[in-house]
């Protein structure tokens, strides 16, 4: 779980553990892995990342043995009063620098405990660059688009639907 411009990691530590990690449990009978983790998230953290979460974004590895499939969700305000839902099984819940983690992903120079996190560090990394340039296209594009309506001289009040005055213009022009 990230917040909203993916530079930390929302982690949690459990009362019977001294390592920090990703929300997570065990999926019950006739759940799919999406409703799991939805579930499992409100329990622990009492955040609802129903409207947050996209299916096709998770991270799948067999550590140890045994499966692990580990959501990738972004946008969560940093500002949200996390706060278990269930009794004695976790005691803390916080925001990581997601850089300082994947620099001190090292269990022998980390200054905190992890676990499952420096397993996935990895493809945590590109999954952040990769969605931190998709923002970065969109940033571009409102520029871009800023721009081009200064140009040909169309004012925001002025179109309902800026894509539509422009093919006029460019219509009226040919």
């Amino acid at each position: 779980i990230f917040n909203k411009n993916l530079t930390k990691l929302l982690l949690v530590k459990g009362t019977e553990s001294d390592s920090w990690s990703f929300p997570r449990g065990k999926i019950s009978k006739d759940e799919n892995d999406v409703d799991c983790c939805v579930r499992e998230v409100l329990e622990e953290t009492g955040c609802d990342i129903s409207e947050y979460i996209d299916e096709e974004a998770f991270i799948e590895r067999n550590i140890g043995g045994k499966n692990y499939k580990i959501f990738l969700v972004s946008g969560i305000p940093e500002d949200f009063k996390f706060e278990p839902k269930v009794r004695n099984e976790i005691e803390k819940i916080q925001w990581h620098d997601f850089k300082k983690l994947s620099r001190n992903c090292n269990p022998k120079t980390a200054q905190i405990k992890i676990y499952l996190v420096n397993n996935l560090m990895r493809p945590l990394a590109m999954w952040v660059k990769s969605n931190r340039q998709i923002d970065d296209d969109e940033k571009l594009k409102a520029h871009v688009e800023t721009q081009l309506k200064l140009l040909l001289g169309i004012k925001k009040e002025d179109t309902p639907d800026p894509g539509r005055e422009l093919l006029n213009m460019l219509q009226s022009t040919v």
